[in-house]
């Protein structure tokens, strides 16, 4: 029988205003993935909140409480985001600042680290969008974070030369630990491949050959 992991994203960067029901404070997302975790989930992802101004801040002091807060409950992998200022989101600092204080402290097991951009766009608000960037050098710092502290790279795939890249960055010698990658259905928004079984047969091909 095929092994299946369950992930629970118990929350994302759109904040209350277009998600009103997403966990925010530290508690509450440490409820929520205690919960998910009960019902069989083993991976959850979360992205950390400021209380006070409702918006995402990824603030390594606070992902930490969150995965300490779950891991005292549950034995499930936890780990956090990475900030998209082309999305609108701040980004005062390097936006791998806080995966590196998380992975130097042993905290995390995966990290995202997303080989390639894309356009994000919803078919019913076409009049707006922005683009999910990641530049290069933003890419090979969180390859170089994943290798020195044997953090596995997670990725998300939008398109298919995200696999083409990330499989290709994670063979550079010294190689990382092996990476995980997250293939993006969505009848939503207007990137990718929309979640049909022939689409996930296309990504699992082309992934076959990296």
């Amino acid at each position: 029988m095929t092994k299946v992991w369950i992930e629970a994203a118990l929350n994302g960067p759109w904040t209350r205003a277009k998600q009103p029901g997403i966990p925010v404070a530290v508690e509450d997302i440490v409820a929520d993935g205690i919960a998910c975790a009960e019902a069989g989930a083993a991976i959850i992802h979360a992205h950390a909140y400021d209380v006070t101004t409702g918006r995402q801040k990824d603030d390594w002091e606070i992902y930490a409480r969150i995965i300490e807060g779950i891991r005292a409950r549950a034995d499930v992998i936890v780990y956090p985001t990475i900030p998209s200022p082309g999305l609108g989101q701040e980004q005062n600092t390097n936006r791998f600042g806080h995966t590196l204080e998380l992975a130097k402290r042993g905290l995390i097991e995966w990290a995202v680290i997303d080989p390639g951009s894309v356009h994000i766009s919803r078919f019913d608000d076409l009049a707006r969008g922005g683009v999910y960037a990641n530049p290069h050098e933003d890419i090979m710092e969180g390859m170089r974070i994943a290798r020195a502290h044997n953090v596995h790279p997670s990725y998300a795939i939008y398109e298919p030369g995200f696999t083409r890249l990330g499989g290709a960055l994670a063979a550079i010698a010294p190689p990382s630990p092996t990476p995980i990658y997250r293939f993006m259905f969505s009848d939503e928004f207007a990137w990718g491949f929309p979640p049909r079984e022939k689409y996930l047969d296309i990504h699992l091909d082309l992934l076959s050959e990296v």
